[in-house]
């Protein structure tokens, strides 16, 4: 449980498992941004790639 209080921890786990560095790439951006910041817009570029559905198609 440790790796929940670790945040750079927990998002390498993540990206382990699920073996997707787009979800992480948007993750990370998602979490160190504001939420409605010019970044925003490279979270839906990286996300936009992926085949599956997301949010913010």
């Amino acid at each position: 449980m440790e790796r929940f209080f670790n945040l750079d921890s927990f998002i390498n786990q993540t990206a382990f498992y699920a073996k997707d560095i787009l979800l992480l790439i948007g993750f990370e951006v998602l979490l160190k941004t504001d939420f409605f910041g010019y970044q925003i817009e490279k979270i839906r570029f990286r996300v936009k790639r992926r085949k599956s559905q997301t949010i913010w198609l």
